[in-house]
């Protein structure tokens, strides 16, 4: 992937994944905590989960419709959200609800 000591200095260069590449903060979160309990972040993790890999990844599946791209394009798109989808739904069930109503969130709330 690099060529001459700098990152991708050659021709062709497909750009497509570097676009996506950023989806990829939400597991960099999770490995920073997992090495650095310290720096684990669940909320973290679901909020950027949520608008990199739902939000941004749905903005780019539409995008590649709008541009008409092939139809691989899209249907690997649709594939993929499918299984983010699920995955952040498993992440709800196990942590996310969880730290929204915690019961420290309803006392807290009662209390103003």
């Amino acid at each position: 992937m690099t060529g001459h000591g700098g990152f991708a200095m050659f021709d062709p260069f497909c750009a497509g994944p570097v676009y996506m590449f950023v989806e990829e903060l939400p597991t960099f979160l999770l490995a920073l905590g997992s090495v650095f309990p310290a720096f684990r972040t669940d909320l973290g993790f679901g909020v950027t989960f949520f608008l990199l890999r739902l939000v941004y990844h749905s903005y780019m599946l539409l995008y590649s419709i709008y541009l008409g791209a092939d139809f691989t394009v899209p249907f690997m798109f649709t594939l993929t959200l499918a299984l983010h989808v699920y995955w952040f739904y498993t992440w709800c069930v196990k942590y996310g609800w969880k730290l929204i109503w915690s019961p420290k969130t309803a006392k807290a709330d009662k209390l103003t």
